[in-house]
């Protein structure tokens, strides 16, 4: 079963407790602003959104394990609505909300980049991205082409859209070279501690080896000294093992090392340390005899 602090656990809850809050905070504006979806495209749009949003909590509530396509399916969900607002900007809305929104897009834009890292890690991030970038491009230009009537602040909108992709490109190349530091040095961490824990585990058993007891043993000596406290150490050695390895073979024999050192786990407390220091020869250490 994942730990309480496994990393899709906790993104699971994270993303249940925001969904609810978005969706549940949204329906109480609606509400007390008299939310008109069927005559305002704005407010559909949001009802959309929030529709959409409760979906997804609904469904990582019921299925944990569609966690990644819940995360892709809201990024989606934020692409498809940034795409909306640029529209807005550029095409369909009133004038008078056209400065209110820009500062909107340029805030939530910039954060679809961050979350297509985060979601997607560097590579795909990057991809995924330049190719949101790209599209903002290419619906863009009917209006750089002057297809569109002159609006209030067109050449602040002007300017957006012609700074946009150059703005962001350079905050792409920082943020790439970000996530790709943090993805290479949490992976060479996790390399170096695999490695330091098979430098304390036998490979057969799994159980710690003679290293890890030597390091334990000193520790405890240490706090018994220190504490006035005591601990039994047991040595364990399997009578006619040879004979096994000789009548059934070694596979027989490492099946039976196996199983002993199973079973004299689940027969200790939660405070007591078995470990293999050698072929056929176990050690016990008990904390609190």
């Amino acid at each position: 079963m994942p730990s309480a602090h496994d990393p899709d656990r906790l993104r699971r809850r994270f993303y249940l407790l925001t969904l609810g809050f978005a969706v549940g905070s949204s329906l109480l504006i609606g509400f007390l602003t008299g939310f008109r979806p069927f005559n305002d495209p704005q407010d559909a749009t949001i009802l959309a959104v929030v529709l959409a949003l409760g979906v997804s909590a609904a469904l990582l509530w019921l299925r944990p394990g569609s966690l990644k396509a819940v995360e892709t399916g809201l990024m989606a969900i934020m692409v498809v609505y940034d795409f909306a607002l640029l529209g807005r900007i550029l095409y369909w809305g009133p004038d008078v909300y056209i400065r209110d929104l820009i500062d909107g897009f340029l805030l939530w834009a910039s954060f679809r980049f961050i979350w297509a890292f985060l979601v997607l890690g560097p590579r795909t991030g990057l991809r995924v991205s330049v190719g949101y970038l790209v599209g903002m491009v290419l619906f863009s230009l009917p209006y750089l082409a002057g297809l569109t009537p002159p609006r209030a602040d067109d050449t602040v909108s002007r300017l957006l859209v012609i700074s946009f992709p150059a703005v962001s490109s350079a905050y792409l190349t920082a943020l790439y070279a970000f996530a790709t530091f943090v993805q290479e040095n949490a992976r060479a961490r996790a390399k170096a501690e695999a490695v330091a824990e098979l430098a304390y585990t036998d490979p057969l058993t799994g159980l710690p080896n003679r290293l890890r007891f030597d390091d334990l043993l000193e520790t405890l000596l240490a706090r018994a000294e220190r504490e006035e406290t005591a601990f039994a150490l047991l040595f364990i050695d399997l009578d006619r093992f040879k004979l096994v390895n000789d009548t059934l073979g070694h596979r027989a024999g490492d099946l039976l090392l196996r199983q002993i050192g199973l079973r004299m786990q689940g027969a200790l407390g939660g405070a007591d340390f078995v470990a293999r220091i050698s072929g056929d020869e176990f050690i016990v250490l008990l904390r609190n005899p």
